[in-house]
C-alpha cells in the first residue's frame, strides 16, 4: 500500500518566489498596508491563490499583538437601532481590515459580564458596548489593561471611557415642546428605566419642556418600565383606563412605541383626534403607519461609524494620549400626521 505523501505547508517565502517580489512586499500586501502599487498588489494576491498559501492568523496575532477583531455588545439585536448600528460598525470595521464579534446581552448584566469575559479571552483589540450600567468595574478593568472601550447609545456615569451618543435630553425636550405648541397640556410619558442614561435623559427633557411652559407634571401620566414592547403595551393600557386620560403621549423608544400602538388599536383610539402619539426613534414602520408617526430620528448609522473609527484609532495608537472623547450627535424631529 502506497504511503500518502504529506503536502508541505506553503509559506510566505513561496508566495514571494512565485510573485517575483520580496517577502516584505508580500507581508505589506497581506497586512493591508497602502504603500504597494496596484499591479504588485494584484500579482501577490494571484500568487497567494496559485500557491495555496493560508496565513496563520494565530501566529500573526502573536507577532503583531493584534487579532484584528472588535467586540460589540448590544442590548437587543432585534431593536432596529442596534441592528443598524451593528451594520455601521461592521461596515467600518471591514473597511479597515477588522472582523466584528457580535454579542447580544438582552439587557441582562450577567450575560453582559459573560460576554465581556469571553471577548477578553479571545483577545479582541477593542470593544464597543451599549452598557447595561451594572458592570462598571469589569469594563474599567479592560480600559486599565490597555483595551479601548467605546460606549454607544448610553453611558455609565463616572466611567472614564470614550462615548458616541445622541442628544437624548434636548431631543426629548424639543419633541415635548412641539406637542405643547400644538395645544396639548395633558401629556403622558412612557419611558425606560432611570438607571441608564437614555431613560434618565429623555425623562429630564420631558420635565424641562413642561416646566418651561408652566405645566404641572401629573404622576399618573408618567410610566416607567423597560425599553420593550410589553412595557409599552401595559403602560398605554393603564393610561387609557384613567378617569382623565392624557391628550398626548411621548413614547421613549421604538419597541415601547410598538407595544403602545398595539394597545391604542385594541382600545379603538383614533390618532390624532383622540390621542396625539409621538415617539423616540424612527423605525420603518413609523412612516408606514396610518397615520404616520411623528418621531425623533437618531443618527444611528453615523453613531456606529464614528464609534468604530474612534475605536480603531485607539487600537492603532493614533490618539493614545488624547483624553476620553464624549461625542454627541444631534437627532432631528420628523413631523408626521400623528401629532
Amino acid at each position: 500500500m502506497k504511503k500518502r505523501l504529506k503536502m508541505k505547508d506553503k509559506t510566505i517565502k513561496d508566495v514571494a518566489k512565485k510573485a517575483g517580489v520580496s517577502i516584505s512586499t508580500v507581508s505589506r500586501v497581506l497586512n493591508g498596508y497602502g504603500n504597494v502599487n496596484k499591479e504588485t498588489n494584484e500579482l501577490v494576491r494571484k500568487a497567494v491563490e496559485e500557491v495555496g498559501y493560508s496565513p496563520n492568523a494565530i501566529a500573526r496575532s502573536l507577532r503583531s499583538r493584534s487579532t484584528k477583531t472588535i467586540g460589540l455588545i448590544v442590548n437587543n439585536i432585534l431593536n432596529p437601532i442596534y441592528s443598524l448600528m451593528a451594520q455601521a460598525i461592521e461596515d467600518t470595521a471591514r473597511e479597515y481590515g477588522y472582523q466584528l464579534l457580535l454579542c447580544n446581552s438582552g439587557a441582562n448584566s450577567e450575560y453582559e459580564k459573560v460576554y465581556l469575559d469571553g471577548l477578553y479571552e479571545k483577545k479582541v483589540d477593542g470593544i464597543i458596548i451599549a452598557p447595561t450600567g451594572q458592570n462598571k468595574e469589569k469594563i474599567n478593568s479592560f480600559i486599565k489593561s490597555g483595551i479601548p472601550v467605546i460606549q454607544v447609545d448610553r453611558v455609565i456615569e463616572g466611567l472614564v471611557a470614550d462615548a458616541v451618543v445622541t442628544n437624548n435630553r434636548s431631543a426629548a425636550y424639543e419633541m415635548v415642546s412641539r406637542i405643547i405648541e400644538n395645544g396639548y397640556k395633558k401629556i403622558a410619558l412612557i419611558v425606560g428605566v432611570q438607571t441608564i442614561t437614555t431613560g434618565m435623559e429623555r425623562m429630564t427633557g420631558y420635565f424641562s419642556a413642561l416646566a418651561e411652559n408652566n405645566i404641572n407634571a401629573n404622576s399618573e401620566y408618567i410610566k416607567v418600565g423597560h425599553f420593550d414592547e410589553n412595557t409599552g403595551f401595559d403602560a398605554m393600557n393603564e393610561l387609557l383606563s384613567l378617569p382623565n386620560p392624557p391628550e398626548a403621549v411621548f413614547v421613549c423608544n421604538n419597541l415601547m412605541a410598538k407595544g403602545a400602538m398595539m394597545a391604542v388599536r385594541e382600545n379603538n383610539i383614533s390618532i390624532p383626534s383622540q390621542l396625539s402619539f409621538c415617539m423616540f426613534d424612527d423605525p420603518d414602520w413609523a412612516a408606514m403607519n396610518v397615520p404616520s408617526i411623528t418621531a425623533v430620528k437618531q443618527p444611528t448609522y453615523e453613531i456606529g461609524t464614528k464609534a468604530a473609527k474612534l475605536l480603531i484609532n485607539r487600537v492603532n495608537n493614533q490618539n493614545k494620549e488624547q483624553k476620553p472623547v464624549h461625542e454627541v450627535i444631534d437627532s432631528k424631529i420628523i413631523i408626521r400626521d400623528s401629532m
